[in-house]
């Protein structure tokens, strides 16, 4: 069974419902609760916490807590879905949780916006001091924080003296160098800052996107515009989504990326935000990074990781609200675009999706990807000679050879029953990349469906189940190709196993049927057959199971010729 690439160039994980709550001046949304009694308001707010509703969430929470103002698992619930949905209440719950760091953190963002530094270090000496539970956030920002707040108040020694020893010694240091060398910068200490972001460059692989565009600033600002494009194009080297904007990044180097202790707060709480994100901690990254925006509406990075966090929640409108903010002469807009473009796709807007992307297309002739996202929504849509089209000018942009587009092009092409060529531009893919399990299978099983090559489909699909056992759809081929190839015994264990790993898939189903009427199996395979036809084939695949179905005539033993 060929299983397709999923979206090629995914933008990595900048994410979520972006609350532009309380701090940030978002007005909360009416709610009109109808319930009564303390368990009713608790459960009622629980249920609407599941449904992703913080709205009403934060509604029936405050309800309950008028009835039981002093539980302390009500007032952390209250709290984080007034932060969430942009309840004025948020400030006065979290200071009604003292040892809550979310809700510590909240008020710090509170008192940077206010400028209010005395309360900005007090705040982030508790942190440090009682640790909160030991909780690693805290462990990680309340340094940052003090660090911010020394400089706010003029004593930058005493901010670098606070990140200095972190910063040489500890499991976050290349963070912390980030941070020293920000201040020292921003306080015109060159030697000091440029032996702090050499620091911050000591990390594993390319920089990140944000982390890139600090160094590119300073490298550009003091002298060193090679070396500032160097930073950029090794971000994008990793992450193909950012050749789209590196045009606009190299032109904007020179621009400083902290203007004062607020923006390095920002900074900091931004930086946490996506380490929660990455470990699945999306409530709590979102309410950091609605401290963020309201520190630095214009902080575009902490928008699109916002987005992200809506998108992977299933909140789309949300996450088009989101990309919306972000201003047109952004320097990152193209991928606020772009995701944009690719929301409206999945939403079943493709004419309007396939707009952006062509305009996006002629904005950013540097990049492929915009025709790559086209290709993709017009191969969803069935339009598959647009769509090899569309790889072709992909392809015509790209400054070397790319086995994902041959592979993807070839995708298409077998898809618009131009075998001859998609099995050119699959065999091109392996070439370029003669490893890669989604090649050695999508060829092998096409080959097994004409029955071709048989022991050579067979072979690579083993090295394609070799380098992905868990994918149910290349066990799947394993298992038919063994089946064309009569090794009957070895196809029902083998599409036994691919059932188990898909066990909702009409095809895997089919194919499982297949194998068991091969060995005589006939009331199973019709089980299995019917049950392929409730998963939702295509419609030829359901008129293929529909006659296997039928049973084949009886024959009459009178009819049958005498014995001689």
């Amino acid at each position: 069974m060929p299983n397709s690439l999923p979206t090629i160039l995914v933008i990595s994980a900048l994410a979520a419902t972006l609350p532009l709550g309380a701090l940030s001046g978002r007005p909360a949304e009416a709610a009109t609760p109808d319930s009564s009694g303390l368990y009713a308001d608790y459960l009622a707010a629980r249920f609407a916490q599941a449904q992703d509703d913080p709205t009403m969430a934060a509604e029936y929470y405050l309800r309950a807590l008028e009835r039981n103002p002093t539980q302390p698992d009500l007032l952390r619930h209250a709290f984080m879905a007034s932060a969430l949905s942009g309840r004025v209440e948020a400030a006065g719950l979290a200071r009604l949780l003292p040892g809550d760091t979310l809700a510590q953190l909240w008020l710090v963002g509170a008192a940077a916006k206010a400028g209010d530094w005395g309360s900005v270090e007090r705040r982030a000496n508790a942190l440090a001091v009682d640790k909160l539970s030991d909780d690693p956030l805290a462990g990680i920002l309340s340094p940052l924080l003090l660090a911010w707040a020394e400089q706010a108040q003029g004593r930058t020694d005493a901010a670098l003296a606070v990140l200095r020893p972190l910063a040489e010694d500890s499991r976050f240091r290349a963070l912390f160098a980030l941070h020293e060398g920000l201040i020292a910068d921003l306080a015109g200490q060159e030697a000091r800052a440029t032996a702090a972001m050499a620091k911050a460059r000591d990390v594993d692989g390319a920089p990140g996107l944000r982390l890139a565009q600090i160094l590119a600033s300073f490298d550009a600002r003091h002298g060193r515009q090679a070396a500032g494009l160097q930073e950029l194009a090794q971000a994008g080297a990793a992450a193909p989504e950012i050749g789209l904007v590196l045009p606009a990044l190299s032109r904007a180097m020179a621009l400083p990326p902290v203007g004062d202790a607020r923006d390095g707060i920002a900074e900091a709480f931004l930086a946490a935000a996506g380490s929660l994100q990455t470990q699945n901690d999306d409530r709590r990254a979102a309410v950091l990074l609605d401290i963020v925006l309201a520190l630095r509406p214009d902080l575009t990075a902490g928008r699109l990781l916002g987005a992200e966090i809506d998108e992977a929640a299933g909140r789309k409108n949300a996450a088009r609200l989101t990309l919306e903010a972000i201003a047109p002469t952004d320097p990152l807009a193209p991928l606020a675009r772009l995701r944009d473009a690719g929301l409206m796709a999945e939403a079943g807007d493709t004419d309007a999706a396939l707009a952006a992307f062509d305009a996006l297309a002629r904005d950013c002739p540097q990049s492929a990807l915009p025709l790559i996202r086209e290709a993709e929504t017009l191969r969803a849509k069935g339009q598959f000679d647009e769509a090899i089209a569309a790889y072709d000018q992909a392809m015509a942009r790209e400054t070397k050879p790319n086995w994902t587009l041959f592979y993807e092009r070839g995708v298409a092409r077998d898809q618009a029953h131009d075998r001859a060529g998609g099995e050119a531009d699959m065999q091109k893919a392996l070439d370029l990349s003669p490893d890669q399990p989604l090649v050695l299978n999508y060829l092998g099983y096409s080959w097994a469906e004409k029955g071709e090559h048989l022991g050579e489909a067979r072979r690579m699909i083993e090295a394609a189940v070799q380098a992905k056992p868990n994918d149910g759809a290349i066990v799947d081929s394993l298992g038919y190709v063994m089946l064309r190839q009569g090794d009957i015994a070895g196809a029902v264990r083998t599409l036994e196993h691919a059932t188990e790993l898909m066990p909702d898939d009409a095809t895997v189903n089919g194919h499982l049927g297949d194998a068991y009427a091969a060995a005589g199996r006939r009331l199973e395979a019709g089980y299995e057959w019917r049950r392929a036809l409730m998963l939702n084939p295509e419609p030829e695949e359901a008129e293929q199971l529909k006659a296997k179905l039928v049973p084949p005539p009886r024959q009459s033993a009178l009819a049958a010729p005498a014995a001689r």
